[in-house]
């Protein structure tokens, strides 16, 4: 393989360090350091008909997915949430005949926007972040496409990217996914090597025409490579890598020096906890039984009197909408879009009065809680009142959602604040 420039190398003032500004915590998920086992499917990087120039999106892609894998297979993952991936088409057949995570580069390399020019080493993180991933057999890697129609933007739908934005809120939001430079134009295999219990390494080397060997003999020289790789295991002095040239597992040279190494992170908020079992009734129980009470028995009332229905300015429901919530259910993860509570209500976010053409359409819909304690239905969707509506729900609905999931809490002493 003649040398090209696929990865740029591109730190920025916003990004972060480890040890130096760094918020994102480092648990040893995996004591090993060895990533290997949760890397089930191969992607192949140069079509049929020439180079995607995309090593920044396959390794970055290669990651999640074996970060994903390994939270799943530990069982960090609930077994409801592994059914959801499975309805979204997530869950794809491995080559040992079970279902593994997979998503798709070509998705990444597509809305990074950058073509076939190559890409700084965290766009791919970027976009993740905004824009989720999509399952790898809604958008494959198809070898017989030209490089240009691989990365044409028509090839991606808004239902796809309904879907993908669909699972990043699912596993807890943009803050789900977190970055930071282990080395930054320093070679520091130390710290490679206990980043690595955390996560995969995402890498620049620095290529040539003898690269495509089991042990690459051309360890390069200078701070700016142009190809990006996974780091996936440290041994001694040597340093495994992910390619998507085959052969794709590589082993770096004792004196092969990586002077960029950036580490992506991925958390995955767990499901909101089981309800406690009813405590004995007392005053105040009693008092908030009775005030929910009253609240359903108003909403009842407001649902088939003519003055309740004013609030939906006298629209019917379609005779559909029942079938149409259950289909929904089965695409959408049926918990609040702001806290993660699952007793909700289907909410649009136009109205149905003044829109009825939006009534059953899944982009106008959003999932939402009516509990006693905390009703985003009423309040965040309806602004404390269901004869009103909220028109910036789609802004205030992640605005909402971070406060809650990074909100302090009072352990008798002092003010706990999770790390963001």
């Amino acid at each position: 393989m003649n040398p090209h420039n696929c990865l740029i190398i591109s730190p920025r003032e916003t990004d972060y360090v480890l040890g130096v500004n760094s918020p994102l915590q480092m648990k040893a998920v995996l004591p090993s350091g060895n990533w290997l086992p949760y890397i089930e499917f191969y992607e192949r990087q140069l079509l049929n008909t020439g180079d995607t120039d995309g090593c920044v999106l396959f390794t970055a892609q290669e990651s999640f997915d074996a970060q994903i894998e390994q939270l799943i297979e530990s069982g960090a993952i609930t077994q409801k949430t592994i059914d959801w991936f499975d309805s979204l088409g997530y869950m794809d057949i491995g080559t040992d005949g079970k279902k593994h995570f997979h998503s798709s580069p070509r998705w990444l390399q597509i809305l990074t926007g950058n073509g076939l020019n190559g890409n700084a080493i965290q766009d791919a993180w970027d976009v993740m972040r905004k824009y989720g991933v999509l399952p790898y057999k809604d958008l494959p890697v198809d070898p017989t496409l030209t490089p240009q129609e691989y990365i044409n933007p028509s090839a991606i739908t808004q239902a796809m990217k309904d879907k993908a934005i669909q699972f990043l809120a699912g596993i807890g939001g943009k803050n789900s996914i977190g970055y930071h430079w282990i080395t930054q134009g320093t070679p520091n295999v130390p710290a490679m090597l206990e980043a690595l219990k955390t996560s995969p390494l995402c890498i620049g080397v620095n290529v040539g025409d003898n690269w495509n060997n089991v042990t690459p003999t051309s360890p390069g020289t200078g701070a700016n490579p142009g190809h990006c790789v996974m780091n996936y295991e440290i041994v001694g002095s040597d340093k495994w890598i992910y390619d998507h040239y085959l052969p794709n597992p590589k082993d770096l040279t004792p004196d092969y020096p990586v002077w960029y190494a950036l580490q992506a992170i991925v958390f995955v908020t767990p499901p909101p906890p089981a309800p406690m079992p009813p405590a004995q009734p007392t005053q105040a129980t009693t008092l908030t039984w009775l005030q929910a009470l009253v609240a359903w028995v108003n909403g009842i009332v407001e649902s088939i009197t003519p003055q309740g229905r004013a609030k939906l300015g006298g629209a019917t429901r379609s005779p559909h909408w029942e079938s149409f919530k259950k289909e929904y259910a089965l695409t959408h993860l049926p918990v609040c879009a702001v806290c993660g509570s699952s007793r909700v209500q289907l909410h649009h976010k136009q109205s149905f009065a003044t829109h009825p053409e939006l009534e059953l359409s899944e982009k106008n819909c959003v999932w939402l809680c009516e509990n006693t304690s905390a009703n985003h239905h009423l309040q965040t969707g309806h602004l404390g009142s269901f004869r009103s509506l909220n028109e910036k729900i789609e802004q205030d609905i992640p605005i909402w959602r971070d406060k809650i999931r990074f909100r302090p809490t009072w352990d008798g002493k002092e003010w706990k604040y999770p790390n963001q």
